[in-house]
Protein backbone atom coordinates (compact mmCIF):
# COMPACT_ATOMS: atom_id res chain seq x y z
CA UNK A 1 0.00 0.00 0.00
CA UNK A 2 2.90 2.26 0.59
CA UNK A 3 4.84 1.76 -2.44
CA UNK A 4 1.34 2.16 -4.49
CA UNK A 5 0.71 5.61 -2.51
CA UNK A 6 4.64 6.32 -3.05
CA UNK A 7 3.91 6.01 -7.06
CA UNK A 8 0.79 7.96 -7.08
CA UNK A 9 2.30 10.58 -5.16
CA UNK A 10 5.34 10.94 -7.69
CA UNK A 11 3.29 10.79 -10.88
CA UNK A 12 1.08 13.54 -9.59
CA UNK A 13 4.28 15.63 -8.69
CA UNK A 14 5.94 14.65 -12.23
CA UNK A 15 1.82 15.87 -13.87
CA UNK A 16 2.05 19.53 -11.99
CA UNK A 17 5.43 20.29 -12.40
CA UNK A 18 4.76 19.54 -16.17
CA UNK A 19 2.16 21.67 -16.14
CA UNK A 20 4.34 23.98 -14.13
CA UNK A 21 6.65 24.09 -16.80
CA UNK A 22 4.60 24.56 -20.01
CA UNK A 23 3.02 27.27 -18.10
CA UNK A 24 6.57 28.93 -17.33
CA UNK A 25 7.98 28.48 -20.97
CA UNK A 26 4.62 30.18 -22.19
CA UNK A 27 4.65 32.79 -19.58
CA UNK A 28 1.16 32.28 -18.43
CA UNK A 29 1.28 34.11 -14.81
CA UNK A 30 -2.10 33.16 -14.35
CA UNK A 31 -1.24 29.09 -15.14
CA UNK A 32 1.50 29.43 -12.27
CA UNK A 33 0.30 30.95 -9.86
CA UNK A 34 -1.65 28.05 -8.16
CA UNK A 35 1.86 26.08 -8.19
CA UNK A 36 2.86 29.61 -5.97
CA UNK A 37 1.37 29.59 -2.32
CA UNK A 38 2.83 32.83 -1.40
CA UNK A 39 1.05 35.92 -3.14
CA UNK A 40 4.36 37.49 -3.16
CA UNK A 41 5.76 35.28 -5.59
CA UNK A 42 2.73 35.02 -7.59
CA UNK A 43 2.82 39.22 -7.68
CA UNK A 44 6.82 38.49 -8.58
CA UNK A 45 6.06 35.87 -11.78
CA UNK A 46 3.21 38.14 -13.18
CA UNK A 47 5.91 40.73 -13.07
CA UNK A 48 8.70 38.85 -14.81
CA UNK A 49 6.24 37.50 -17.64
CA UNK A 50 4.91 41.31 -18.37
CA UNK A 51 8.47 42.55 -18.77
CA UNK A 52 10.35 39.34 -19.28
CA UNK A 53 14.08 39.13 -19.96
CA UNK A 54 14.23 35.08 -20.75
CA UNK A 55 12.55 33.09 -22.74
CA UNK A 56 12.35 29.05 -22.26
CA UNK A 57 12.18 27.58 -25.73
CA UNK A 58 12.14 23.84 -23.76
CA UNK A 59 11.60 22.39 -20.48
CA UNK A 60 12.00 18.22 -20.16
CA UNK A 61 11.08 16.67 -16.82
CA UNK A 62 13.88 14.51 -16.26
CA UNK A 63 13.03 12.36 -13.39
CA UNK A 64 10.34 13.32 -10.50
CA UNK A 65 11.51 11.70 -7.03
CA UNK A 66 9.19 11.71 -3.79
CA UNK A 67 10.72 11.38 -0.10
CA UNK A 68 9.40 9.89 3.04
CA UNK A 69 5.88 10.81 4.04
CA UNK A 70 5.91 13.51 6.45
CA UNK A 71 2.32 12.80 7.88
CA UNK A 72 0.03 9.97 7.70
CA UNK A 73 -2.62 9.89 5.11
CA UNK A 74 -5.15 8.65 8.08
CA UNK A 75 -4.31 11.82 9.92
CA UNK A 76 -4.17 14.46 6.46
CA UNK A 77 -8.24 15.16 6.93
CA UNK A 78 -6.95 16.73 10.24
CA UNK A 79 -4.11 18.85 9.13
CA UNK A 80 -4.24 22.69 8.09
CA UNK A 81 -3.30 24.29 4.86
CA UNK A 82 0.19 24.56 5.88
CA UNK A 83 0.63 21.01 7.34
CA UNK A 84 3.56 19.50 4.85
CA UNK A 85 2.82 15.84 3.79
CA UNK A 86 5.87 14.51 1.67
CA UNK A 87 8.57 16.79 -0.10
CA UNK A 88 9.47 15.90 -3.58
CA UNK A 89 12.54 16.91 -5.74
CA UNK A 90 11.75 17.53 -10.04
CA UNK A 91 14.81 17.37 -11.91
CA UNK A 92 14.07 19.74 -15.09
CA UNK A 93 16.47 20.85 -18.65
CA UNK A 94 15.70 23.84 -19.42
CA UNK A 95 16.72 25.55 -22.63
CA UNK A 96 16.05 29.51 -22.67
CA UNK A 97 17.52 32.64 -24.23
CA UNK A 98 17.91 35.98 -22.61
CA UNK A 99 16.03 38.28 -24.94
CA UNK A 100 18.93 40.80 -25.39
CA UNK A 101 21.09 37.85 -26.61
CA UNK A 102 20.97 35.60 -29.07
CA UNK A 103 22.77 32.64 -27.50
CA UNK A 104 20.52 29.80 -26.36
CA UNK A 105 22.03 28.04 -23.44
CA UNK A 106 20.72 24.72 -21.51
CA UNK A 107 20.81 24.00 -17.96
CA UNK A 108 19.82 21.77 -15.27
CA UNK A 109 17.49 22.53 -12.39
CA UNK A 110 16.76 20.91 -9.22
CA UNK A 111 13.55 22.01 -8.04
CA UNK A 112 12.26 21.46 -4.73
CA UNK A 113 8.32 20.68 -4.25
CA UNK A 114 6.09 20.11 -1.14
CA UNK A 115 2.48 17.94 -1.13
CA UNK A 116 0.19 19.38 1.39
CA UNK A 117 -3.96 19.98 1.57
CA UNK A 118 -3.56 22.08 -1.72
CA UNK A 119 -1.63 19.65 -3.87
CA UNK A 120 1.92 19.87 -5.12
CA UNK A 121 3.78 23.16 -5.50
CA UNK A 122 7.11 24.79 -5.73
CA UNK A 123 8.71 25.05 -2.27
CA UNK A 124 9.65 28.54 -1.70
CA UNK A 125 11.60 27.64 1.52
CA UNK A 126 14.06 25.81 0.00
CA UNK A 127 14.80 27.90 -3.17
CA UNK A 128 13.01 31.69 -3.01
CA UNK A 129 11.65 33.34 -6.17
CA UNK A 130 13.64 36.42 -7.08
CA UNK A 131 13.47 38.36 -10.36
CA UNK A 132 16.44 36.92 -11.63
CA UNK A 133 15.29 33.19 -11.26
CA UNK A 134 11.75 33.62 -10.93
CA UNK A 135 11.09 29.51 -11.82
Amino acid sequence: MLRLREDADRQHLGEAADLYWKAARWCDAVALAPFLTEPADQLLVARTCATPREKITDARILQAVVGEELLAPRLRKYADLTQRWRTGTVLVQVESYGLNSDRLQTTTVEQPWVLDPRGWHVDPTVTPITPDHPW
